[in-house]
């Protein structure tokens, strides 16, 4: 099976942050068969966001996004991408409830 990863957030657009979490989740998605074929960073802007993922839906059958998803309330990633590209999305459980732990933290 071949995936991309779509990673998002102006901030890795920026000399001061640096994509690990793509280099993660290839290296697991390698161990268990899958081959990423491409990696996109997109920054915090809908257009962009809907173009990267609606590429990679005509060309992958699986596509894993990293980020957009923080605390911020301004950040709707999940409901603005199930809308604007009218596909199924399916969230992880582990990945759900480390996101929330991570949020939680980060409003204290």
């Amino acid at each position: 099976m071949k995936a991309e990863i779509i990673a998002v957030g102006s901030e890795l657009l920026t000399p001061d942050r640096l994509d690990t979490n793509s280099l993660f989740l290839t290296e697991e998605l390698n161990a268990i068969g899958i081959e990423v074929v491409r990696k996109t960073v997109v920054g915090d802007n809908r257009d962009l966001l809907a173009e990267a993922f609606r590429g990679a839906l005509n060309r992958v059958p699986l596509i894993i996004s990293s980020g957009g998803l923080g605390p911020s309330r301004g950040r709707r990633s999940p409901t603005f991408l199930a809308a604007s590209c009218a596909a199924m999305m399916r969230f992880c459980a582990t990945s759900k409830g480390a996101s929330a732990a991570w949020a939680a933290k980060c409003r204290k």
